[in-house]
């Protein structure tokens, strides 16, 4: 994600600021930023329609990238493939999938 991509990046959301929340379940997206960050956000009973409705908008505009504890996923072992968390390995530089 590149070291400007933190909790200051202007399109940082962490669902456990309240402010951030609020203003993600209304789909306030800073205009122009390519990178949009969504943290803890699993923990909103919809986050996953809530990813996909930001997904289907804004893929061909911007990467979004969703981070979180691992443990606080709702995900059992028993879950279909399509429910589990996916990873993408990273490069150190400019956020770039690794290949």
């Amino acid at each position: 994600m590149g070291k400007a991509a933190d909790e200051t990046h202007p399109a940082y959301f962490n669902w456990d600021d309240p402010r951030s929340a609020a203003r993600l379940r209304r789909v306030e997206l800073p205009p122009g930023e390519p990178l949009i960050v969504l943290d803890e956000v699993h923990k909103y009973a919809r986050w996953r329609n809530l990813v996909k409705g930001i997904y289907d908008t804004e893929k061909f505009r911007r990467r979004i990238v969703v981070t979180g504890s691992a443990r606080d996923f709702p995900i059992s072992p028993a879950s279909p493939p399509e429910d589990r968390p996916q990873t993408t390995p990273m490069t150190a530089d400019a956020g770039s999938p690794a290949v």
